[in-house]
């Protein structure tokens, strides 16, 4: 196994890697903990209108024509989450502050709003018949266009993944690691199906040819029927968890790893290529044979459908997010450093970027917080010294987390190391590989739902 030593390697010492595990230290909450600032979050694309929220609590719309804002709402919260699709003349968005918001987009104005329970992360679904949304206060909204509640669903913990509404269902996953698929009109449970983490997807998750895709913290992504919620298939990607909705093309899925490494996957779900970028990506979007991603690392890239890089634009602090869009000859997408851009895409070059009201980047705990890296191993110095030498040979936990890893040898006085210098060994995560990850326990939820006249 590649533990990043190379190098390093002599005749003297020689490092065997036993077993090598990431470990779930605690619950994934990341998600809440972002700070006040400027940075902009998800956007959506609406003819000529790109309409963007960000942590300053406004939700914006600019004309992507000219780079003018056109108007901005302000909500009592952070806008973490990608603004719906626009219907009718309105768009929905949600807040920090708990409330789901009903905007007129053409003025700008607040139609109505909802309290939810708790803080709203998710982009909500907009449909001519009504809303639906989730909270972190662990329920799944259905509220009218007239803004009045139709149903609500609980399920076992805080919901932060898009709602999928498909054939008078609808699809979502929770904390909890179960997937639902629940009637529109009742808001029944028709089934549920538990995987080993959370899933947690800021849009929709798609449907092929009657199968839904979702991707899970337990490190799978998930092809499942929706008539019965029997599995079809599982893909294993990296050792951070799938964190946002695969992309379909033709007959591949594109989705990231929270680690950053994207996958093409065909429909049967057999790996056709991985490309990694140097940072977390949520989303990948794919145009004309070219795909568009967003990084933590700073970057938005472009590759071919065969994988290959073809170019890459860099923004400023706190990398990106955002699900890029193309519109004419740009490419529209937000960044944490609080602006939005429109780049071309055939100098590569900036066109224009609208700055937020705050200039102060969001923050947040490092994306791998909730996991501890540990190696345990068993070295063997092989040299002309027996093993008489050594007064004890121990295994050692070592917290990679920490960058660091310890001899396990104590020698007596009488063995003189090769070189006067000590050697520091050093590891970085991001080069490891692993096969299992945590997995969840469970227990037996009993989600209910809440019907209102």
């Amino acid at each position: 196994m590649d533990i990043g030593f190379e190098g390093f390697e002599t005749s003297d010492f020689d490092v065997e890697v036993e077993e090598l595990e990431v470990r779930r230290t605690k619950k994934f909450d990341r998600i809440w903990k972002w700070s006040k600032g400027g940075s902009v979050t998800f956007h959506v694309l609406d003819k000529n209108i790109a309409y963007f929220g960000s942590m300053d609590n406004y939700l914006y719309a600019v004309d992507v024509d000219t780079g003018k804002t056109m108007w901005r709402f302000r909500t009592g919260g952070g806008v973490f989450g990608t603004p719906s699709s626009v219907v009718n003349g309105m768009i929905a968005v949600g807040s920090f502050d708990a409330f789901l918001y009903l905007i007129d987009t053409r003025t700008g104005k607040e139609l109505w709003r909802y309290k939810t329970g708790g803080p709203i992360s998710v982009g909500p679904t907009l449909k001519e018949d009504g809303v639906y949304v989730g909270s972190k206060d662990g329920y799944v909204y259905s509220i009218g266009l007239d803004g009045i509640l139709k149903w609500r669903f609980k399920t076992g913990d805080e919901v932060a993944c898009g709602v999928t509404d498909y054939r008078n269902r609808i699809l979502f996953g929770g904390f909890d690691g179960y997937f639902y698929c629940v009637d529109k009109d009742s808001g029944n449970e028709l089934w549920r199906f538990k995987v080993g983490g959370e899933i947690i997807h800021d849009r929709p998750c798609p449907v092929h040819e009657n199968i839904v895709y979702f991707g899970s913290f337990d490190n799978y992504l998930y092809a499942l029927d929706v008539e019965t919620g029997k599995e079809v298939w599982r893909f294993k990607a990296g050792k951070y968890g799938v964190d946002g909705p695969p992309s379909i093309y033709g007959d591949t899925l594109f989705f990231p790893s929270r680690e950053g490494i994207v996958f093409a996957v065909s429909l049967e779900g057999k790996e056709r290529w991985r490309f990694r970028a140097g940072g977390l990506i949520i989303s990948v979007i794919i145009h004309e044979e070219k795909i568009y991603f967003t990084s933590e690392d700073g970057n938005l890239y472009v590759l071919s459908i065969e994988g290959k890089e073809l170019w890459r634009f860099r923004f400023g602090e706190g990398g990106s997010y955002d699900f890029p869009s193309i519109y004419k000859n740009m490419i529209l997408v937000g960044s944490m450093d609080c602006h939005f851009y429109a780049i071309d895409m055939n100098t590569q070059k900036e066109i224009w970027r609208v700055g937020t009201s705050s200039q102060t980047p969001s923050k947040a705990p490092p994306p791998y917080d909730e996991f501890s890296m540990e190696l345990k191993k068993e070295a063997r110095v092989e040299d002309e010294v027996s093993e008489s030498k050594y007064k004890s040979k121990k295994q050692k936990t070592v917290s990679l987390t920490d960058y660091h890893i310890e001899s396990e040898y104590s020698a007596t006085s009488d063995y003189k190391a090769d070189t006067d210098y000590g050697t520091q060994w050093v590891a970085f995560e991001g080069v490891m590989e692993c096969e299992n990850i945590w997995t969840s326990g469970s227990k037996d939820l009993k989600p209910q739902t809440l019907m209102l006249n």
